[in-house]
């Protein structure tokens, strides 16, 4: 199939991050960001998947478990009565 070029609307390039060292040491205290009393809390790629461990960064499982345990965060909160 021949793609027509005045279908094409905008030709992006994507790649998944490379994570440095420094990077990578920090994931054992990621999670432990949300945790704090306020009420932004923060997810995506760049969080490591828990179940899977901190080798698990940049991908989508990482992105989807992170979004996971920071509403888990807000829940903890509201049940607590904290604001």
């Amino acid at each position: 199939m021949q793609i027509r070029e005045e279908c094409i609307i905008e030709d992006i390039s994507y790649r998944h991050p490379v994570f440095s060292a420094p990077t990578r040491k920090l994931q054992s205290d990621m999670y432990s960001i949300n945790e704090s009393g306020s009420r932004v809390k923060l997810a995506g790629s760049y969080f490591h998947s828990r179940k899977m461990g901190p080798d698990i960064i940049g991908s989508h499982e990482s992105a989807f478990d992170s979004g996971s345990a920071a509403a888990e965060s807000v829940l903890r909160s509201a049940s607590s009565g904290r604001q």
